[in-house]
């Protein structure tokens, strides 16, 4: 299959800042779609395993945590459907919202080239690599959701509102994402603690666990982590729960749009100079 040339016309090499990326997004809307397709025919090219290990990865996790639960070593509390179901549908939304940040911490170091040489706005690049991490894993999730049936759990129309209870949660995620991709740059060493750091952020979310678990230590942890009510609110209505929408949940969703916010103007503003940083 040939692929598309990549036509980087005057338009698409204007900088851009502020209120104006969104209107950079639309005018490079052909640019984002071609650079999409390319990532998406070079991943399947490379591998077909690359695409079936997104399914598979979260059973290692899965396995884990069940035997911990078996053997008696792990007491998740009640998670009012079957812990496999429960650990399912947890783990790989959890996965699906962390994905972003993996694929966005290496923006700079991994497009810098990319970037200078075509001149385009960056804001392409960002959009670009969030598309492909939807897409690709979208496939998983609806894996999950239909083997759901298995254990005689079965989504309501609610699963509709899925997508928009979890924009907070990715928008954490991207923003913690674009704040590693500064930081590579400029303190490698640091990067790598914090990276690593992200995959603990599971331990003190209710993940792996309910709510109602018996440890209060952890309980107090979940009090006040804004990822905890977005997470709980989307399992139940991919589980055909009883979602509260309290004000937990739209405090925590507006700290996260907050967050991604600040994050992105501080990459804003130091992003030409760490790009000028690499290597050519």
């Amino acid at each position: 299959m040939s692929k598309k040339k990549i036509e980087i016309t005057p338009e698409t090499s204007k900088k851009v800042n502020g209120i104006k990326s969104i209107r950079a997004i639309k005018e490079n809307y052909d640019l984002i779609k071609q650079l999409t397709k390319i990532d998406l025919l070079s991943q399947y090219k490379k591998s077909f395993t690359g695409f079936a290990w997104m399914v598979i990865n979260p059973l290692f996790t899965i396995v884990i945590w069940l035997f911990l639960h078996k053997a008696g070593l792990f007491n998740p509390g009640d998670t009012t459907i079957p812990y496999t179901a429960f650990l399912l549908i947890s783990v790989t939304l959890w996965n699906f919202t962390l994905g972003y940040c993996l694929s966005i911490s290496t923006l700079i170091t991994t497009s810098a080239k990319l970037i200078i040489h075509n001149n385009f706005p960056h804001e392409v690049v960002i959009i670009q690599k969030t598309l492909v991490h939807t897409i690709t894993y979208l496939i998983t999730i609806l894996i999950v959701l239909l083997s759901l049936a298995f254990f005689k759990v079965y989504p309501t129309f609610q699963i509709l509102l899925m997508p928009l209870t979890i924009i907070p949660a990715i928008l954490f995620w991207l923003g913690t994402g674009l704040l590693l991709a500064v930081i590579e740059v400029v303190a490698i060493d640091i990067y790598n603690v914090l990276i690593k750091a992200t995959a603990l952020v599971i331990y003190i979310t209710p993940v792996i666990y309910s709510s109602n678990i018996e440890s209060s230590l952890i309980r107090n942890v979940i009090e006040y982590n804004p990822l905890a009510y977005i997470f709980i609110t989307t399992r139940e209505l991919a589980i055909g729960g009883n979602p509260s929408f309290d004000t937990n949940f739209w405090i925590s969703s507006l700290l996260c749009s907050v967050f991604f916010l600040i994050a992105y103007r501080i990459y804003k503003i130091n992003e030409q100079k760490l790009i000028e940083r690499i290597p050519q």
